[in-house]
């Protein structure tokens, strides 16, 4: 199993007033430091999210941050997670994973989503309208790019003329491709597209999770594709189950309260009130305890799950500090992924 490290570009309480530029620099700074960190003790990958128009976001877009990690680094992969590819052009989107594969020695992985939150669209003078349909010609377009040739495109939002990607990945061919979603066509899409499936941060309930790896297994074998499976899980570390809780509660579960809130998170059997979402029931669908209980759980998302990477985070918008991240990263690296490979 391949472990990764989400490096959240949110810091503080969402809708804060908008701050300043030497503490936004210094986020940058510590994101910076988290990933050479993570690196050095045994994580696989980095991974950057994508956020706009969000004041406790301190770092919107991911290519700039990836190219600095690219700079500061030498062995981990670097990938987008997740690129809100309705955003952008195509062709932009090839041109930087490229260079950035260039840049890093091949280890760009570009992980790819529709988007969901309107304010990204709207900033950039743009709206939901025909994502679905804008993101499949993305998708097609992107990897006739990382072919090389010069091509042609004829699609209903995108029509390109004898175009050519004149910057070449480093890797021949291209770099990785993920594809998310939660539901049957995202799924056959990930299996027809993709070179895995990239899974939200939201408990993994048995019977549902295996009616999704149906479709998707069944979509990737029927287009010829690989199976990888990557899930996203929140974490906390610490010498003790009951200090790693207290934290969990403080900061994780309360995080996940408030996506239940808003509906967000998924209603279930298990999760039946938003008072039910705390970290005693979270714990088995997550990363949290002493080194001994991650790496029990890390091992049961390959065991009774099919996972073949989980890429973990250590933060949410309200905590922890960037040093007690540190600390975790420190020691979940040293003590817990040298049993998991």
């Amino acid at each position: 199993m391949e472990v990764g490290y989400l490096i959240d570009t949110n810091v503080g309480p969402y809708d804060q007033p908008r701050t300043d530029g030497p503490t936004v620099a210094r986020s940058m700074d510590a994101f910076m430091e988290e990933g050479v960190l993570a690196e050095r003790v045994g994580f696989d990958s980095l991974h950057i999210p994508e956020r706009h128009m969000r004041t406790e976001c301190h770092y919107p877009a991911p290519f700039l941050l990836m190219s600095a990690l690219a700079a500061r680094t030498h062995r981990v992969k670097l990938a987008t997670h997740t690129l809100v590819a309705t955003l952008y052009h195509p062709m932009q989107i090839a041109e930087y994973a490229a260079v950035i594969d260039s840049m890093s020695r091949g280890r760009m992985i570009l992980t790819l989503s529709m988007g969901f939150h309107d304010d990204y669209w709207r900033m950039f003078g743009m709206t939901r309208k025909d994502r679905k349909d804008r993101f499949i010609e993305t998708v097609e377009i992107c990897r006739l790019a990382f072919e090389g040739k010069p091509f042609s495109y004829d699609g209903k939002h995108f029509k390109l003329d004898n175009v050519q990607l004149t910057t070449p990945p480093y890797r021949p061919g291209r770099p990785e491709v993920w594809l998310g979603g939660h539901f049957a066509p995202a799924l056959e899409r990930a299996g027809q597209y993709g070179d895995g499936y990239c899974s939200d941060n939201f408990p993994i309930i048995p019977e549902a999770w295996k009616k999704k790896m149906d479709i998707y297994e069944a979509s990737a074998k029927k287009h010829g594709r690989p199976r990888k499976v990557v899930i996203l899980r929140d974490c906390w570390i610490a010498r003790t189950r009951e200090e790693a809780f207290a934290t969990y509660e403080k900061y994780f579960a309360a995080e996940q309260r408030f996506y239940y809130r808003h509906g967000i998170f998924p209603a279930s059997e298990a999760f039946p009130t938003e008072s039910s979402v705390t970290a005693e029931n979270l714990a088995k669908y997550y990363v949290v305890g002493s080194p001994q209980d991650c790496i029990e759980s890390m091992r049961g998302f390959k065991e009774k799950f099919g996972v073949d990477e989980v890429d973990i985070r250590f933060r949410v918008p309200l905590g922890p500090s960037f040093a007690e991240a540190r600390d975790a990263i420190q020691m979940f690296g040293e003590e817990v992924i040298p049993h998991v490979r």
